[in-house]
């Protein structure tokens, strides 16, 4: 086992309907041994989580509104309001809207 690398068993949910996000998380997460479920919007994200358990959430908050009530349905869900949400802001006026 001496040099061998341990890769963790974790999984990310992705939400962002922007290609350049995608690309930039995937690469980030490249090495790390970290999976990274993409969803296209957050239509399907209570049912990605209801499937899988994810260390985290990631969402584009380029979706506007719709990553807004992601975040409240999951937060007001008794199983899914542990995962943690994080908000991906790429412009002050997004981070401004996501607090």
């Amino acid at each position: 086992m001496g040099g061998d690398i341990i890769k963790p068993d974790i999984s990310i949910i992705l939400a962002s309907s922007r290609t350049e996000t995608v690309v930039a998380s995937e690469q980030a997460l490249a090495e790390t041994g970290i999976a990274i479920m993409t969803l296209p919007g957050t239509e399907l994200l209570d049912k990605a989580t209801g499937s899988v358990a994810p260390a985290a959430i990631l969402l584009d908050a380029a979706l506007g509104q719709e990553a807004f009530d992601a975040c409240r349905r999951l937060k007001g869900h008794p199983e899914r309001r542990f995962i943690p949400l994080l908000v991906i802001a790429e412009t002050a006026e997004q981070r401004a809207q996501a607090f």
